[in-house]
């Protein structure tokens, strides 16, 4: 217990790179948080800040639409982007979520086509479609900003926790987040 921490510190870092994030990107998001409270090993906690910290950016970059697009869909103009935290069974559980637009499982296929990372004639459900964004240097970025478009993310994420004795599993509902 002398080594545990309480995710509060790791959370504040990550809503105000969310924060920072939608301004550099002129979208509007309401950030909610729950499970701050929820305890992690220091070490787990120091190594898990920067693959969250990419994971929200993804969120603001990619997910939420602007406004205008937003409301042509029907949806509220300020989108939401969920973090939370729970520990069950000596396990703890980090969950990232938007209301954005989800992950377009035909412009990843499109891409990874371009990239030589798959034939046009692979079959692949959709879930292995949407699991290439973890492929080195994988982007869908048009253009190399700040936030996005460096080739350098999904894979150093999904390593990261990995090292740590974790997975990530993406949830992606097409025109509703992920």
């Amino acid at each position: 217990s002398f080594r545990m921490v309480t995710l509060r510190n790791i959370f504040q870092k990550v809503n105000i790179t969310v924060r920072d994030s939608l301004k550099k990107l002129n979208k509007k998001a309401e950030v909610l948080i729950y499970g701050e409270d929820t305890e992690i090993d220091r070490v787990v906690g120091n190594r898990i800040i920067d693959p969250l910290l990419h994971l929200v950016k993804n969120s603001v970059a990619h997910g939420l639409e602007i406004a205008e697009d937003r409301k042509a869909v029907g949806k509220r103009v300020v989108g939401i982007i969920s973090i939370s935290a729970r520990a069950e069974k000596g396990y703890v559980y980090i969950e990232i979520t938007d209301d954005g637009q989800g992950i377009n499982p035909d412009k990843i296929f499109a891409t990874a086509v371009r990239k030589g990372l798959v034939s046009e004639n692979d079959k692949m459900n959709e879930d292995d479609i949407v699991n290439l964004i973890f492929a080195p240097g994988f982007s869908t970025a048009e253009a190399v900003d700040t936030i996005s478009g460096r080739g350098v993310g999904m894979d150093v994420v999904k390593t990261e926790i990995s090292k740590l004795g974790g997975r990530i599993i993406i949830n992606n509902k097409v025109g509703q987040g992920a």
